[in-house]
């Protein structure tokens, strides 16, 4: 929804699910998450130094949509490795696992290991 390459903030996302043999059709809406809908310019990304920058304060906490974005797309991730039984969960997970440093801190270790 909205030219993203993520499930949107902004409104309805159309996914298919191959399990079992069989292809599900489904629609992932922010609601789902328990998140509000945003427009997508609240979103729209800019060079790589400002995007970097944008990850590294939602890693460190601070609120808003692009917070909400990672939350909604870390919800599904939880969801599709069977962590989380649903959006609601899966975001309060996100949410924890950024709250808590969790996040930030893989992120860390990823990028030393990458070194």
């Amino acid at each position: 929804h909205g030219g993203v390459d993520e499930l949107a903030i902004s409104g309805p996302t159309a996914g298919h699910e191959l399990r079992d043999g069989g292809v599900t059709e489904f629609t992932v809406t922010p609601e789902d998450a328990g998140l509000t809908r945003t427009p997508i310019e609240a979103i729209r990304g800019g060079s790589a130094e400002e995007n970097a920058a944008k990850l590294r304060a939602v890693l460190a906490g601070e609120g808003g949509p692009p917070r909400d974005v990672v939350v909604l797309n870390a919800a599904a991730a939880l969801v599709a490795a069977d962590v989380a039984p649903d959006l609601k969960e899966g975001a309060r997970l996100a949410r924890k696992s950024i709250d808590s440093g969790a996040a930030r801190q893989r992120l860390e270790e990823a990028a030393c290991w990458r070194a």
